[in-house]
């Protein structure tokens, strides 16, 4: 190897690494925010309402999807980014012990974690939908949260 070769391999290792803890602090920070957000709050309106036997109100389910898309896309950098870096940037070697772990286990979890979170981010956009829709035929569509959490398994 030259050694622009060997510098190009250690640069992509370095930058690597760095996209990898950054990617890892703003999901978490991420889910920070929406585990904040999927929480039922007190409506100060409806209280000062004479219906008093329902004071949590929640306008949507898009912060519980956002949650549960940005664990899945937590899960995702975790496990299968960090056995690539492991395995193929640090050139670990695959024995007949750990073939399971870095291939078969990884790619399903990649596969897996990718698949919760576009079902999350198509389930935001149709509950923004049902949501603002003028019709109220329409906002009654959207999911109540018992229904919500259902979908999301």
């Amino acid at each position: 190897m030259d050694i622009f070769q060997v510098i190009a391999y250690k640069l992509i290792i370095i930058l690597g690494i760095l996209v990898y803890i950054f990617s890892l602090i703003g999901n978490l920070l991420n889910i920070c925010v929406f585990i904040k957000w999927s929480r039922p709050r007190n409506n100060a309106n409806h209280i000062h309402n004479n219906n008093n036997n329902n004071n949590n109100v929640r306008t949507s389910n898009s912060p519980l999807y956002l949650l549960v898309s940005s664990c899945a896309n937590f899960i995702k950098i975790v496990y299968p980014v960090l056995t690539c870096i492991i395995f193929d940037d640090f050139q670990h070697p695959k024995t007949e012990d750990n073939v399971f772990v870095t291939c078969k286990f990884r790619y399903y979890v990649l596969h897996k974690s990718d698949l919760i979170s576009l079902k999350c981010i198509c389930m935001v956009t149709l509950d923004r939908y049902l949501i603002s829709s003028r019709e109220a035929s329409l906002r009654r569509l959207s999911p109540t949260l018992r229904k919500s959490k259902l979908i999301i398994l």
